[in-house]
């Protein structure tokens, strides 16, 4: 996920985050969410350590020698959904033109 830069500190990533694990709550059994953070990405890093992800894997140095950013793998399990109904994951298209 990105934000672009210009709209950047706005809480637009972290809103993205949340849509992103209430969705997977519902469309999925698994309760562990993993990503990956480049390391020298500190901003992003701190809202998903704010969010509840720990980081669970680092890239070795050597990933360097291939040219490649290292990356944290991050991981946040998430809460057991109550209930479920089709009707909570889907809106209808007056919802999204409303």
């Amino acid at each position: 996920m990105a934000v672009k830069k210009s709209l950047r500190r706005r809480g637009i990533g972290w809103h993205l985050l949340k849509a992103s694990e209430e969705l997977i709550s519902q469309m999925s059994s698994s309760r562990e969410v993993y990503l990956h953070c480049r390391m020298i990405d500190t901003a992003p890093f701190n809202m998903y350590k704010r969010a509840g992800y720990d980081i669970v894997k680092t890239d070795n140095i050597l990933v360097m020698l291939l040219l490649q950013r290292r990356k944290h793998l991050m991981c946040k399990k998430l809460p057991v959904l109550t209930s479920f109904s089709e009707s909570d994951t889907f809106c209808s298209e007056e919802e999204l033109t409303s």
